[in-house]
């Protein structure tokens, strides 16, 4: 049986074979046809390349830069390019090197800095396939790679940019391969380099942003540990301000990476980088575990599911389950469900849930709903809605005492009233009412128990925006007398709604984690957007509580400390909003917050992209500010997948010895009120607006 071609496919090998062939004649020196034939290799006739590809075979030795060309060609999907290109390189190899030498040096020595990333990323993606098995046909072993990238780093007869450049090769190499592993050989190296008073500073600030990304990609705690004991060691003693910089710049993303902080006014990630939704949220420990749950939403803003989570530092949280769904029940499909609250009961095993519902059209119907299941995190069975005793029924939360008596307490008499309940036995339905805490219109009701007293902790009735929060407290729920309101923080709640008292109970003390919200509804957005704040909610005597702005907590479930994490003080410049925040990022750049003090998060360098816009890079991570349709984040610049205009900006001065903050793409003014809520970009006229201005 004989294979036909097309007669197309035919013609162009022909062509391609008699047009390669043809080239080369006595007038034509081997290395002016192999500058020919590399130049076919971008033909982008996939033909064309192959025969190409086989006719380099043939020649030995090609010229060096001939196999750089073609090592480019190794990453294509395309196996029978891959491939050829493989055999290219090892027909054409001169006796006394290896690619991955000729590589390298390459890399190096290219003078033009954009052209130096795309590459170095390139070859990233080449080694790590090698490195992983996937091309056995070419020999490049990653020692030798480390051992020559080391070499050039310490070669002082190079010049100071080509040594820059090894160091930022091996920094790409290990964030681009996933096989990459970093040896105690290869830190001592880096640290006695570091350590020798006669490296030039820029050589070292290079080597600190190595240093973090090992921090950052390495999963060896051991690793990171040793990181920071050998530069505590070194700490502020360079001559060198740039070093002592680049050195308390590493030591606080390992402070930020290590210990349990979060980092306030952002929608976390899960640990599969996922956006939580959690809103309106509640929190159940069971043995060693939190499970987090609350509010996920469709676009039209009803029921979608209450989602959960599980962690075992409050930090970390993994996706668990969607445990009640729009598909659970007919009576949740299109309807709205808010704030979830969960208990367990012993006597019976089971899991219980109360909530709000409404019918998805209007908060006329106030009713609430209950759930249950025999596991925290497993598929919940709806009961169905109702009005308490006949009672509206809003806002809610649950409460279980030491005696093991339920309460339900909702909103009611159009938030005007607070009813309480006690459930029965099983926790499924109501027993009695048996306080109203009348007339004083309030919602987000939260209760926890601490020294005999009960608090209530509630905000003012002001739907989607943050409003004053308040607490009163007694000492019989069901018959005692409640204290006066008590304001708690400020008029906004830090611009903030709350939603659960969290105790965690450690070996060292109690403290008390009030876990609330900032509505995206407040800011013109879907409630999938909102963002979380935790305070840790001080008791101060007896029956005396306040809360503090502090935009990241640090949190030790073990002990039970919860307190504000110190960084160290800001040694750079800073952008500072109109109202006495600071523009700050942590976790390598991921969370965007604002700071009440200057810290070394919150320093940045502004430089000239041109005569009138200018680049904002966050020190600490070495990432751009961008405003990605009115989006705020950090990006690295080089990686951007938009236009370079979305990271440079306008500072127009203002009358007010403030500035605005203009991007070039979007026109987007940076905008955020002083806690950081709607940190975003935005199309505003009154550049005179508070929110807008900032100092620099």
């Amino acid at each position: 049986m004989k294979l036909k071609l097309p007669k197309r496919i035919i013609i162009i090998l022909i062509a391609s074979t008699l047009m390669i062939s043809s080239v080369f004649s006595k007038n034509m020196t081997q290395e002016n046809y192999i500058d020919y034939l590399i130049k076919q290799l971008y033909n982008s006739n996939r033909d064309t390349q192959l025969e190409t590809l086989k006719t380099l075979q043939k020649l030995t030795p090609a010229a060096e830069d001939a196999i750089v060309d073609i090592f480019w060609l190794i990453n294509q999907s395309d196996v029978g390019i891959t491939f050829n290109a493989i055999r290219a390189i090892n027909a054409n190899l001169p006796a006394d090197k290896q690619p991955e030498e000729i590589i390298l040096w390459h890399l190096v020595r290219e003078p033009d800095v954009n052209a130096f990333n795309q590459k170095s990323v390139k070859a990233a993606a080449i080694f790590k396939k090698i490195w992983s098995g996937q091309l056995g046909l070419i020999s490049i072993e990653q020692a030798k790679v480390e051992s020559m990238l080391l070499s050039m780093i310490r070669d002082e007869n190079l010049a100071e940019t080509e040594r820059i450049r090894a160091l930022q090769l091996m920094n790409n190499l290990l964030m681009e391969t996933d096989t990459y592993t970093i040896s105690d050989q290869l830190l001592t190296e880096l640290f006695s380099i570091l350590t020798d008073s006669e490296q030039a500073p820029e050589i070292k600030s290079s080597l600190t942003q190595l240093l973090t990304t090992i921090v950052l990609y390495q999963e060896e705690g051991q690793i990171t540990e040793n990181i920071y004991q050998q530069l505590n060691k070194i700490r502020g003693k360079s001559e060198s301000a740039e070093v002592n910089k680049a050195v308390e710049r590493v030591l606080t993303i390992i402070y930020s990476t290590n210990k349990v902080v979060v980092v306030n006014g952002n929608q976390w990630l899960d640990t599969d980088g996922n956006p939580i939704h959690a809103h309106s949220s509640g929190v159940i420990k069971v043995d060693d575990t939190y499970y987090w749950f609350g509010e996920y939403r469709k676009a039209d803003w009803n029921f979608k599911a209450v989602r959960m989570y599980k962690s075992k530092d409050l930090k970390n949280w993994q996706f668990a389950n969607d445990i009640l769904t729009e598909d659970s029940h007919p009576d949740l499909n299109g309807r709205l469900i808010e704030r979830p609250k969960i208990i367990y009961n012993e006597q019976t095993g089971k899991y219980v849930m109360w909530m709000h519902w409404e019918n998805g059209e209007h908060y006329g119907e106030a009713r609430a709903a209950v759930a249950y299941c025999d596991i925290v995190d497993g598929n919940y069975e709806y009961l169905g809605s109702f009005r308490p005793l006949g009672n509206m029924s809003r806002d809610c939360t649950l409460f279980k005492d030491n005696n093991g008596t339920a309460y339900f307490i909702s909103a009611a008499k159009e938030n005007y009233d607070l009813n309480i309940y006690r459930l029965t036995d099983d926790y499924l339905a109501i027993d009695e009412l048996v306080q109203i805490i009348a007339g004083q219109h309030r919602e987000a009701p939260a209760i926890f128990k601490a020294n005999e007293y009960y608090f209530l902790v509630t905000s003012v009735c002001s739907g989607w925006n943050p409003g004053q929060g308040a607490y009163a407290y007694t000492t019989d729920l069901e018959s005692g007398n409640w204290s006066p309101l008590h304001n708690l923080g400020n008029n906004t709640t830090f611009e903030s709604q709350g939603n659960f008292i969290l105790p965690i109970e450690g070996t060292s003390t109690t403290s008390y984690l009030f876990m609330a919200d900032r509505h995206g509804g407040a800011y013109g957005q879907h409630p999938n957007t909102s963002k979380y704040v935790w305070f840790n909610l001080e008791l101060n005597g007896a029956n005396t509580l306040t809360i503090n702005w502090y935009p990241k907590l640090e949190i030790d479930t073990t002990t039970g400390v919860v307190r504000k994490a110190v960084l160290p003080m800001s040694e750079g410049q800073n952008i500072m909003h109109s109202q006495g925040t600071f523009l700050s990022a942590a976790d390598n750049g991921k969370y965007l917050y604002m700071s009440d003090k200057p810290s070394i998060e919150s320093d940045w360098e502004i430089t000239q992209a041109d005569e009138n816009w200018v680049y904002i890079k966050h020190t600490v991570s070495g990432q751009y500010l961008q405003d990605y349709q009115g989006i705020i984040s950090l990006v690295n610049k080089e990686n951007t997948f938009i236009s370079e205009h979305n990271i440079q900006w306008l500072l127009s001065e203002t009358d007010n010895n403030s500035v605005n903050i203009i991007n070039k793409a979007t026109g987007n003014y940076l905008h955020s009120w002083p806690y950081g809520a709607d940190l975003a970009g935005k199309q505003l006229n009154d550049a005179q607006s508070a929110y807008i201005r900032w100092i620099i």
